[in-house]
């Protein structure tokens, strides 16, 4: 329900705050990263804007899957959990 999505989008919040301010990549790297983090806070506003609309989650699942293709992190989990 919204209670949950809104949950769930201040949680998104804090992981993406998390990821900007401990970011030290590459220039070239940084910006891609930077890229892909401002596609999930996005779809994460349309989430908190309209909670009933979960047409954003896939946004987040292309920036997931860009993820994969551009950063080579075995430890990463970048699969949808819907």
């Amino acid at each position: 329900g919204p209670a949950q999505v809104r949950a769930l989008a201040d949680h998104l919040d804090t992981r993406v705050a998390q990821v900007f301010h401990a970011c030290r990549l590459a220039p070239d790297a940084d910006a891609s990263m930077h890229t892909l983090l401002l596609t999930i806070l996005g779809a994460d506003r349309a989430l908190r804007e309209s909670p009933g609309d979960l047409a954003p989650v896939d946004a987040i699942d292309r920036a997931l899957a860009d993820y994969a293709r551009l950063f080579d992190d075995p430890g990463a989990s970048t699969t949808s959990r819907r």
